[in-house]
């Protein structure tokens, strides 16, 4: 099981505000790896990464992962549901970087999945929000 929840923006966490999928569980990252690659190959248009097997919301965090025709990044819907809208070759690439989490793990590893500033063009007010893959019981990184 893998936990996904939101860290809202906090004065002590400067990478915050943060959606997180933590857990070493190869099985739900091999299910997150493969919802990514239908992103990525065209044959699905969105995925509710909540919704995936082993994937455990806190706090009915809901991440709706979907094709786009630019990379918008993460954007807060309401409450804690988000829509995270990347460009099919943008998907190969976060598909590529699940790819190590598929197979256990003796140490902790944790990755950026959505942690590029350059594709943001929005002003400076909007915070931005980054994703973390962690394979740390607690989160991590």
């Amino acid at each position: 099981m893998m936990k996904l929840d939101y860290l809202p923006p906090q004065d002590d966490l400067p990478d915050a505000p943060m959606l997180r999928l933590y857990g070493d569980d190869p099985q739900t990252a091999r299910a997150v790896q493969e919802a990514v690659a239908m992103l990525a190959c065209g044959k699905a248009e969105s995925v509710s990464l909540e919704a995936l097997p082993g994937v455990r919301p806190l706090d009915g965090c809901v991440v709706a992962a979907k094709v786009g025709e630019n990379d918008a990044g993460i954007r807060p819907l309401c409450g804690r549901s988000f829509e995270w809208v990347l460009c099919r070759s943008s998907w190969y690439e976060v598909m590529e970087m699940i790819s190590p989490f598929t197979r256990g793990h003796r140490a902790h590893c944790w990755n950026w999945l959505e942690h590029d500033s350059r594709r943001w063009n929005r002003l400076e007010q909007e915070p931005r929000i980054w994703f973390l893959l962690s394979t740390h019981p607690k989160g991590l990184w």
